[in-house]
């Protein structure tokens, strides 16, 4: 993905929207979507628009007070069904701020609530993104509609964290077209590749290594192998040659 400046327009208008929300109905939004990522990671990844999530009761018991308010400072509402509003060519969909928890397991309690242009509002951690578009690409209209999109931002989020990422394969070793994450739980008929090798010495000696006793399985146990799990890419032999084969 390309760096650059992410789009300031549409940053700018959230947080004139923000400020404006705070200041009517003491409403503190979450920043979603692609652009609160923009935001967070400061690259361009093509935000549409601006998604921003606020408490439930807003967009039901006080729904009137919500649209007149807005309505009074210049938005249009142009999609009751999704409460998307228009202002100077920008759109502004909102959404259940609560509805994160049965979806991506993240509680509203666990947002950060940062800071910017004194204005306070909530953004998303990197972790909590990977939950949120981990769920997406589960959910049948993003599967059809946005899976290469949401896949991109797995890949980009994971990534930035450093995460270890490994080819799934099938029983009978044939490439499934998944990613597995070590760390996260492996779904039952997927398995990833690892790489075990044998060191002989020209003397004869086989080279013997104990495991740290710290470590959960075999700990302090001596083992005759050495290797480890072959990244994303990765065949037997390029897992294995560069620690071992110097």
């Amino acid at each position: 993905m390309e760096t650059e400046l992410i789009h300031i327009s549409k940053i700018d208008a959230f947080f004139e929207n923000t400020r404006l929300l705070r200041q009517e109905m003491q409403i503190v939004p979450l920043l979603y979507g692609s652009l609160g990522l923009e935001y967070l990671t400061k690259e361009n990844l093509g935000a549409d628009d601006i998604d921003i999530l606020i408490l439930e009761i807003y967009l039901s018991a006080q729904w009137a007070e919500f649209c007149a308010m807005l309505e009074r400072n210049g938005y249009r509402l142009i999609d009751e069904h999704e409460h998307t509003f228009e202002k100077s060519g920008i759109h502004f969909s909102y959404a259940h701020l609560e509805e994160l928890e049965s979806f991506a397991g993240i509680s509203v309690s666990d947002i950060p609530i940062p800071e910017a242009y004194h204005i306070r509002f909530r953004l998303l951690t990197l972790e909590q993104y990977l939950k949120v578009y981990t769920a997406s690409s589960k959910d049948g209209y993003r599967m059809n509609v946005k899976e290469k999109k949401d896949q991109e931002k797995i890949d980009f989020i994971r990534s930035r964290l450093g995460a270890e990422i490994w080819d799934a394969y099938y029983s009978d070793g044939i490439l499934a077209g998944r990613d597995l994450v070590r760390g996260e739980p492996i779904p039952d008929g997927l398995h990833h590749l690892v790489s075990e090798i044998l060191v002989r010495h020209t003397d004869g000696d086989y080279l013997l290594m104990q495991r740290d006793p710290r470590k959960p399985n075999y700990g302090g146990c001596f083992e005759a192998t050495a290797g480890g799990s072959a990244l994303k890419g990765e065949d037997t032999l390029a897992s294995s040659d560069g620690p071992h084969l110097d």
